[in-house]
């Protein structure tokens, strides 16, 4: 073995065990979610007037948590920079586990957050391309990694103190392009995991759904007798919609419409699907330039359909995380638990071009069961235990 070899491997070793070195002996716990506000959190970005300052401190902000989703995202950058193969989304949670202090909720939390701050932009964990930093910063570097050569490019990225160039330093890396320019989310973490064209976005939506399904499968969600928001949180308008939702998915298993009294397995898996669902259906279609709303194109359907298809598989990994080491066979009922994926855009297009008893009264007759009589919003179902597709 040469002596740049073993450098390499040792580099390699110190790299990994820093993050959780650093953080031995500060646990980090995020004991429960309300799920109210757990649920616009996770609908909204960052600076959206539908999260409130409260929430955001609570799920994202707070110095401890903080502290952690910056060791997260290092610990991902050092295994790239350290010749690591790009990370698996187990291998992420893994990591997280182990700088938090070993609670699975709270890992799966702040990869999500890590993620959605890396895809969707954050003034608390910044990170964008290197176009959007100041100039004195792009003229002084510094700039990894090690021989990648100044000045620093556009489609490079920047995490407010240190830019990152794209590049292939693991055999199984993927230098994939957003529009035309080199992205890096090939290289850092596994392609074949999320091979979609929104890599980026695929996985912190993942996580989302995996972090809201573990939770509420460990039962470890509350405010669920009278689910509320501050009342000039905003939040409470996207929340008026999505309880429907949530009852009217759980409905085709469970009668009951209060969310305590819902088995937390098939809540987890009704309070995910809901968010699904709720953002195809709402968001599922671009309007730009003013322009009136419409019914999706061919490809927004199909983008709809594919964030679905992720949508689902992250909310299976945090139920199996839930009941680990039992199989998911355990969980009474998966087998047969649908998943509903909506007409893209259909919602908005509907309420928006009819008054606003008919957009209330949508909302009613999604509450009386989606799978009898949601065909207005309804594209197709996936079915468990493996998500083949069946038409409505």
């Amino acid at each position: 073995m040469s002596l740049a070899t073993f450098g390499s491997i040792l580099a390699r070793l110190l790299l990994a065990d820093a993050p959780a070195a650093q953080s031995a002996g500060k646990k980090v716990q995020i004991s429960s979610l309300e799920i109210a506000r757990s649920t616009v959190y996770f609908g909204f970005l960052e600076g959206s007037a539908f999260v409130g300052d409260s929430t955001l401190h609570n799920y994202y902000r707070r110095d401890d948590l903080m502290t952690a989703q910056r060791l997260l995202r290092q610990a991902v950058l050092d295994n790239w920079l350290g010749g690591g193969a790009p990370m698996t989304a187990v291998q992420l949670v893994d990591r997280a586990k182990r700088i938090v202090g070993g609670d699975t909720g709270t890992a799966l939390l702040i990869s999500h957050n890590v993620l959605k701050a890396m895809a969707r932009a954050s003034d608390e964990l910044p990170w964008s391309r290197a176009s959007a930093a100041p100039q004195d910063k792009r003229d002084a570097g510094p700039l990894k990694p090690v021989g990648a050569a100044m000045p620093i490019a556009s489609s490079d990225y920047f995490d407010g103190q240190t830019f990152y160039r794209s590049t292939k330093l693991h055999p199984a890396g993927v230098v994939k392009t957003t529009g035309s320019d080199p992205s890096i989310w090939g290289l850092i973490f596994d392609s074949k995991e999320f091979p979609g064209p929104d890599q980026a976005g695929d996985m912190y939506h993942y996580f989302l759904m995996a972090t809201a399904s573990y939770y509420a499968s460990r039962s470890r969600l509350i405010d669920l007798e009278e689910p509320r928001l501050p009342l000039r949180d905003r939040g409470k308008e996207a929340w008026a919609l999505m309880r429907p939702f949530i009852n009217g998915i759980a409905s085709v298993e469970s009668p009951s419409k209060g969310l305590d009294l819902i088995p937390p397995a098939l809540l987890a898996w009704a309070w995910c699907n809901a968010m699904s669902f709720a953002e195809g259906t709402v968001f599922g279609v671009t309007l730009e330039n003013n322009e009136n709303p419409r019914r999706a194109r061919p490809d927004e359907q199909a983008d709809v359909d594919r964030e679905s298809i992720v949508h689902r598989k992250g909310a299976v990994l945090g139920l199996r995380l839930a009941v680990d080491p039992q199989p998911l066979s355990s969980v009474a009922g998966f087998d047969h638990w649908p998943w509903f994926v909506p007409i893209a855009g259909e919602m908005r297009y509907l309420r928006d071009t009819a008054d606003l008893e008919a957009g209330l009264l949508l909302l009613q007759v999604h509450d009386a069961g989606p799978r009898a009589r949601n065909g207005a919003l309804l594209s197709h179902v996936l079915a468990n235990p493996d998500g083949r597709r069946i038409p409505k």
